[in-house]
């Protein structure tokens, strides 16, 4: 995935190595990022609207769980809501404060 995203990514050296370092960080948390989310926290962080990855962890681990309207799950915490895909995989990460409207509150153990 690292060759892959400094093969793929549009932009300085240094963002893509920005890059790399989210992936790396998250990964090593047991956290698979897609493309897009990567591009998401890097871009929120370097825009001060999300503090640091590791509040990003905190939302992931500890935010509350919910099941959005398209069926997908998600974790909203420390304003941060992360939607996760059918197979794990982070596919999007944004500040966010409360829940969408329809958002359905889950147990910690439902899927």
């Amino acid at each position: 995935m690292i060759r892959s995203i400094l093969d793929s990514a549009k932009g300085t050296d240094s963002y893509k190595l920005k890059l790399v370092d989210a992936y790396t960080f998250f990964s090593e948390h047991g956290f698979i990022f897609s493309y897009h989310a990567l591009h998401q926290v890097v871009g929120w962080v370097i825009g001060k609207r999300i503090e640091d990855y590791d509040t990003i962890l905190k939302a992931l681990k500890e935010g509350v769980k919910y099941r959005q309207t398209n069926g997908r799950i998600a974790r909203l915490g420390f304003g941060i809501a992360v939607t996760i895909g059918d197979t794990g995989e982070i596919i999007t990460v944004v500040p966010a404060k409360k829940p969408k409207e329809g958002w359905v509150l889950l147990h910690e153990n439902a899927y």
